[in-house]
């Protein structure tokens, strides 16, 4: 489980703290959750099933950069991934 803020934070047991700070708080880089994602991506073997959930309670910090650095990712060249997002607030 991927968590961020300005800052990538990994879960590796998969669950969340109840303490929701020990994941993370204030700010938003989005492009770095996805650059997280795709890195994990490639440790998968290329026929797995992937679903991600993308959940974020606010706008990235650089809404002004925001579509190129999305853009400079390498996207979903081999394999289908079903990606859900739900905003929060």
């Amino acid at each position: 489980m991927i968590t961020f803020d300005n800052s990538v934070h990994v879960a590796e047991t998969g669950t969340l703290d109840t303490n929701i700070g020990k994941h993370g708080g204030g700010g938003t880089n989005i492009t770095i959750a996805f650059e997280a994602f795709e890195k994990h991506l490639e440790t998968l073997p290329h026929d797995q099933n992937i679903t991600a959930i993308f959940i974020s309670d606010g706008q990235d910090n650089q809404m002004n950069t925001l579509e190129a650095r999305l853009q400079a990712l390498k996207g979903n060249q081999i394999r289908k991934v079903n990606f859900i997002c739900l905003g929060i607030e």
